[in-house]
């Protein structure tokens, strides 16, 4: 039998009184997710599913990752919607389940998920038997970049990846359990820590706003959180105001961006925690770990013995140690092609190799310093400047509430200068913050104050800064 929803549904009889699901207003005991996968198989059965085909899913709560599992009974392939993915691949993509009707619209065969719909499955023969995948190297799920430079890339995850990255993830970054990934299941941090949580019988806990993690934290006594510095900031927000005192935590663990020192501070001493970055990307998985030391915000950590690194030069040549370059990256568990890209070298697969798209440094101890994006790095009048360090390094204003750093053209366009997007109140004072910042950062401080609604961000908490400088240069040039 090639299905690893076997594993899922015994697991869920061994422990039936226990929550398979937990969080953002569901809760889900494994007797009941076995009910509700079965049935909700029977309902695609009926609507047309078959083996092989690509179904995209989104809902709310605890009923996307019952679909999640569904879509595996049948031996289909899922991926979690959106509507960019939806919108480009919409010829190859076969359905769409969700309870968005914008994007149920785009799909050409989309079923809105209603109560009714629900009902209609609950009267279904739920004695079923699952379909089975052809073999191990099936595909059987897809996460999607966020596509903030670009078409979103769907990296490819078979049968076998599923179960080894479910594996992996249990050694290399769920360091003390109970576990919440505060990143959703359309990263591929959130995807692993589902897959693993189902197929161990353990207790997977939804993500949801900061308040609703909060109470999951202190609920369920959770000892260790991934999470990015955006949600990181958002829940000891939610902690001070909102009074939880969020006491099981012994570990959180960043990724996605680099901690600002005041954050980083504020965590230890609010939390008491100890705190971890992890880098990596959903092509390769895990890369390298290490505690954050807020005096070299930059090193990401340590690489980890299942995977390889190689800092590039201009030419392509591997650099020596403590030499600034292209990173290039090769796991034991990694992916090789992107889904439905013809010609996957152009998009980073070259050579067993994946290139990530960072600039980077690899000390002799291992110890990996990422320095930025290559297509983000801001030429400052000859002087390379990273504008997620730039972010990192801007302490906490009174009255601002997010920002972003982004590069715009200079006035002789030959270089870029830096521009910043905030989301402030209206008593600050602009001429006192970019004071603020020339004192902090010196020639670095960006030259442009932008005020917007609300920084663009992907699933990560990643800032998109090409949107926010297409915005400005639009902005700009109607004026």
């Amino acid at each position: 039998m090639v299905n690893p929803i076997h594993n899922v549904l015994s697991k869920a009889k061994e422990n039936s009184n226990k929550f398979a699901i937990k969080g953002a207003g569901a809760e889900i005991s494994f007797e009941s997710f076995h009910s509700m996968v079965v049935k909700v198989a029977a309902l695609l059965r009926q609507q047309g599913v078959k083996p092989g085909d690509v179904v995209g899913l989104r809902m709310h709560g605890g009923l996307h990752a019952v679909f999640v599992a569904a879509v595996m009974h049948e031996a289909a392939v899922s991926f979690a919607a959106r509507v960019p993915i939806v919108s480009h691949h919409k010829n190859d993509i076969d359905f769409v389940f969700s309870d968005e009707p914008e994007l149920v619209s785009l799909a050409a065969k989309g079923v809105l998920v209603t109560p009714d719909l629900l009902m209609q499955a609950d009267r279904l023969n739920s004695d079923i038997q699952p379909n089975e995948f052809e073999s191990e190297n099936s595909l059987a799920h897809l996460i999607f970049s966020s596509g903030t430079t670009g078409i979103p890339k769907g990296v490819c995850f078979t049968v076998n990846d599923l179960v080894e990255r479910a594996q992996a993830a249990s050694l290399n970054w769920m360091p003390v359990k109970p576990f919440l990934c505060q990143l959703a299941q359309d990263t591929v941090s959130g995807a692993v820590t589902y897959f693993y949580s189902i197929l161990n019988g353990e207790t997977y806990l939804v993500p949801g706003t900061a308040k609703e993690d909060a109470q999951l934290i202190e609920q369920m006594k959770v000892a260790s959180i991934q999470t990015s510095p955006a949600k990181l900031k958002d829940l000891l927000t939610e902690s001070t105001d909102g009074n939880s005192q969020l006491s099981s935590l012994k570990v959180i663990q960043v990724a996605g961006g680099l901690l600002s020192r005041e954050l980083g501070e504020d965590a230890r001493k609010l939390l008491g925690v100890e705190l971890v970055y992890i880098y990596g990307s959903t092509e390769v998985g895990l890369v390298a770990k290490g505690p954050i030391d807020p005096s070299n915000a930059q090193i990401v950590g340590r690489v980890i013995p299942s995977a390889q690194v190689e800092i590039l030069g201009e030419q392509g040549q591997s650099l020596p140690f403590e030499s600034d370059g292209v990173l290039r990256v090769k796991t034991n568990y990694q992916s090789r092609v992107y889904w439905k890209v013809v010609d996957s070298g152009s998009s980073g697969f070259i050579d067993g190799w994946f290139y990530p798209g960072d600039m980077a440094r690899l000390s002799e101890d291992g110890s990996l310093r990422v320095l930025g994006r290559v297509d983000e790095v801001v030429n400052l009048s000859g002087v390379k400047v990273d504008p997620s360090f730039i972010d990192s390094q801007i302490l906490s204003y009174r009255g601002i509430i997010d920002f972003a750093c982004f590069a715009i053209p200079d006035d002789i366009q030959l270089y870029e200068k830096l521009a910043i997007a905030v989301v402030f109140d209206d008593e600050i004072s602009i001429e006192n913050f970019i004071t603020h910042m020339r004192t902090l950062l010196g020639d670095s401080y960006p030259r442009a104050v932008v005020r917007v609604k609300e920084i663009p961000r992907n699933s990560m908490g990643k800032p998109n800064r090409l949107q926010l400088r297409a915005q400005y240069l639009v902005s700009t040039s109607s004026n």
